[in-house]
């Protein structure tokens, strides 16, 4: 899997940044909310092209960021 085509993908659609999260097992991408669509689908063709036998997408998600941080 070449990780670093799928981050370019992203970058080239609009995105800010692409970095793997947690202990590998996330690729996160941040943009704009006008960019979402455009970075989500850059992201999963990229994934597609590049991917290996046994590795797939189990979920392509928009998410919020949240301005307020942690609260308890």
């Amino acid at each position: 899997l070449n990780v670093n085509g799928i981050f370019q993908a992203a970058l080239a659609a609009g995105a800010y940044a692409a970095f793997i999260g947690g202990a590998g097992s996330s690729l996160i991408a941040l943009t704009s909310e006008s960019r979402c669509e455009q970075v989500r689908e850059a992201f999963a063709n990229a994934f597609r092209e590049g991917a290996i036998y046994g590795w797939n997408i189990d979920a392509l998600m928009i998410l919020d960021i949240a301005s307020h941080g942690v609260r308890s």
